[in-house]
């Protein structure tokens, strides 16, 4: 779907392709009661889509295989159940379930890209993710309340994340590194979070980093 205004998509299933359901340049969009299965990029994409929402959907098993820098063939790419970037701002996803081994769960990205801003990320159950089961980086405004969260390697990891707000009741549970992790970030309000049985439950960091490396 590609520079469309107001439109429904519900009740798809979507499965083994490379995108699920991949929305464009768009706004008013709802994506609601869908599944997306075993796709080697995103279950669900939003580039550019602002004012919309993703809704009550299934995204499970998404991910891909790459080569990284170091020669050495593996999961994850970037790849994930939910995917919002290229200025994707102003959405809601609520009430979804993102489960087995999607690279990520639900990826908020600006590598390069505008930012996506003002997104709330709510009540979402996140299951199982190899990497981050939320990742928000670079951006700013963007709210994260009520999600359950298990079995990942980071809970939720913000990088150069600004003015978020991580709170009203998040619940973290069995994670395999982090509960939440925060990299060179400002002006967050972390608060009101359950964390439970995680190697860490809060690590706030910040390190030098080359400035022409990042936009």
């Amino acid at each position: 779907v590609n520079d469309t205004r107001g439109a429904l998509i519900s009740a798809n299933r979507t499965d083994t392709g490379a995108i699920g359901i991949d929305v464009r340049t768009s706004s008013g969009i709802i994506v609601r009661g869908n599944s997306a299965n075993g796709n080697t990029a995103w279950g669900i994409h939003y580039y550019g889509v602002t004012n919309s929402e993703v809704s009550s959907n299934t995204s499970t098993n998404n991910i891909r295989y790459c080569t990284w820098g170091s020669g050495v063939t593996g999961a994850g790419c970037d790849a994930g159940g939910i995917m919002l970037q290229a200025g994707s701002s102003s959405n809601v996803v609520k009430n979804n379930t993102i489960a087995g081994q999607n690279g990520n769960g639900i990826f908020i990205k600006a590598h390069g890209t505008p930012c996506g801003d003002s997104n709330t990320i709510a009540n979402n159950r996140i299951v199982g993710a190899i990497y981050n089961a939320i990742e928000m980086s670079f951006c700013r405004d963007n709210k994260l309340q009520g999600n359950e969260i298990s079995n990942s390697l980071d809970g939720i990891w913000m990088g150069f994340a600004v003015n978020s707000e991580v709170d009203a009741d998040n619940y973290l549970h069995d994670m395999t590194n982090h509960g939440i992790i925060s990299w060179n970030s400002q002006n967050n309000n972390v608060s009101t979070n359950r964390i439970i049985n995680s190697r860490e439950g809060l690590y706030f960091y910040s390190s030098d980093y080359n400035k022409q490396d990042f936009y």
